[in-house]
């Protein structure tokens, strides 16, 4: 995915097999700058958006009524109002989400979003030819609207779908065309305002299909390896901090930071935490402190 401060492309795949690139990193569950995009900073002071469609695609067959299905399903479980203007210049038409079929340069990609930019804009490859755009609707009003990252799998090396059914975030088959459970609570999540979510707040913690979800921003993977325990289970901030983090070697052990409790821990033959001042709990494994 192009990056830039002002914008991030994010590209939808459109076939059903895995597509072969370069991988970095495990996509984070929210993207860079979110919420604090011009888009969702308005979402959460008016509730509504203001759309647009360009002349192609109000002439292409059923692409805005299906855009239309897609937002009702948006308004139906997030809450977001949507409003129609003139295809147009914000300044001149208010629109804030500038909806573009038109042809552009990407390979393996059905549509891309410029979701930091404002206003919005979203880019549809109409040489495509498709009958049916809502899951590239849903996807891309997932990144807009509710600030989610990507839910593709490129931790083996390669980037492919992961054909997750519980979120709109996937791609490839079943298609998913409406915002699920899942993205909903997460978008709330940093949206944080009474009426997102059907006017009913997230629960913490909740299971995302993948990890914990807690309020303080911290997950709990328990299929991630803890690098310090090296057992499974392991703590990670949204923002990509792990719970552990190497300090320095000490005799008789390593000291390490844990940044969700806030202290030193020492691992060696035993494991302790630092309890402030000359103080140490034990944690397993007990023989005399450090």
């Amino acid at each position: 995915m192009a990056r830039t401060i002002a914008a991030v492309l994010i590209a939808l795949l459109i076939f059903w097999f895995v597509m072969l690139r370069p991988a970095r990193a495990d996509h984070l569950t929210y993207l860079p700058l979110v919420p604090q995009t011009p888009l969702m900073q308005s979402i959460i002071q008016t509730q509504t958006v203001k759309w647009c469609v360009n002349a192609t695609g109000q002439t292409y067959p059923n692409f805005v009524s299906q855009l239309e299905d897609v937002h009702a399903a948006y308004a139906r479980d997030v809450g977001i109002r949507f409003e129609r203007v003139a295809w147009g210049a914000m300044a001149s038409t208010g629109c804030q989400v500038q909806h573009n079929l038109t042809e552009f340069s990407c390979n393996g990609c059905a549509a891309h979003i410029f979701y930091a930019n404002w206003p919005v804009v979203v880019e549809y490859k109409v040489s495509l030819g498709y009958t049916d755009w809502r899951s590239a609707f849903g996807h891309e009003l997932g990144h807009g609207l509710l600030g989610l990252h990507e839910q593709y799998k490129d931790s083996g090396g390669t980037i492919g779908c992961t054909f997750r059914p519980d979120t709109v975030m996937s791609c490839g088959s079943p298609f998913v065309k409406y915002p699920q459970p899942r993205d909903v609570n997460l978008g709330c999540a940093i949206i944080k305002t009474t009426w997102c979510g059907a006017q009913t707040p997230p629960v913490f913690p909740f299971w995302d299909g993948d990890e914990w979800v807690f309020e303080s921003g911290w997950k709990y993977n328990p299929s991630m390896p803890s690098p310090y325990y090296g057992t499974q289970g392991n703590w990670v901030h949204t923002n990509g901090t792990q719970e552990f983090t190497f300090v320095t070697a000490v005799e008789g052990g390593e000291q390490w930071f844990n940044y969700r409790e806030n202290a030193y821990h020492m691992k060696g033959s035993t494991f302790w935490r630092h309890a402030g001042g000359s103080a140490w709990i034990c944690l397993a494994f007990c023989f005399p402190a450090p």
